[in-house]
């Protein structure tokens, strides 16, 4: 069976998306992360999702600069 497809929406530090990923990471959620989509402009929080999206072989692109 496919896994459910979600995006994940962030706005803050970043503690519920990862909650989220730590989920799918250890098995506990059994979903296909496709996207995170962030406003916040923050270098190290920008960095840190960019790190979640390679764990997740999820593509990356920066709208804001």
């Amino acid at each position: 069976m496919n896994k459910l497809k979600i995006g994940l929406l962030g706005s803050g530090k970043g503690t519920s998306i990862k909650a989220i990923c730590d989920a799918v990471k250890y098995g506990i959620l059994d979903v296909k992360i496709e996207c995170i989509i962030t406003n916040y402009n923050d270098e190290k929080y920008i960095e840190y999702m960019i790190t979640l999206c390679e764990m997740f072989k999820i593509e990356t692109f920066n709208l804001l600069n």
